[in-house]
């Protein structure tokens, strides 16, 4: 019974160390978030920027589309550039949210990226430089947001926040480069 005694507090003693890591070290941490991922896109900047500006075109090329939730209703208002606005609805995956232009020029475009859940709402700013090269444009899409609960605090600072959203992104690059490739690249037969 003695020894029954002994082990529960140090189980006790333990869990109250844990718990002090968590919340101390939580109140610490930074809840600043940042995603970014670069790709190559065979295009000028101002063919991508065409692009990038008209969110009607996102179902196409990005991850957030039919394919990855059927479920999913789109709605666009307003026309390329600074003020369309994409929204969706869904019970799957995507949730609820929507993106908007906030502003477009051939070197960089700006977006709000909202998404709600029955957690609240998230309100992110999102990016996307576009710098000139020889072959293209290189993309830079990259995404800030804070966080300010505990627990989202460490799932930023473990990576986890990062290598959910850095997938998506990656995606949409790779997306958005063969949004400019040739049909026939690749294809049998399409060597000269």
């Amino acid at each position: 019974l003695c020894a029954m005694k002994t082990l529960l507090k140090v189980l006790l003693g333990l869990l109250a160390v844990l718990l002090l890591l968590f919340f101390g070290g939580g109140m610490a941490l930074s809840g600043e978030a940042r995603v970014e991922r670069k790709g190559l896109v065979p295009a000028p900047p101002f063919a991508v920027q065409a692009v990038v500006e008209d969110l009607s075109t996102w179902p196409e090329w990005s991850s957030w589309n039919q394919e990855r939730d059927p479920q999913a209703e789109w709605s666009f208002e307003g026309e390329p550039g600074e003020g369309m606005r994409w929204s969706w609805a869904s019970e799957g995956p995507l949730g609820t949210g929507s993106l908007t232009v906030l502003g477009s020029t051939p070197e960089r475009v700006d977006f709000e990226l909202r998404f709600e859940d029955a957690s609240g709402l998230m309100v992110a700013q999102d990016s996307m430089l576009l710098v000139p090269t020889e072959d293209g444009t290189e993309v830079t899409w990259s995404m800030e947001h804070t966080f300010e609960p505990l627990l989202l605090r460490w799932i930023v600072q473990l990576g986890v926040f990062d290598a959910m959203l850095g997938a998506d992104y990656e995606g949409g690059l790779v997306g958005l480069a063969a949004r400019f490739q040739p049909e026939d690249a690749g294809a049998p037969g399409s060597e000269g």
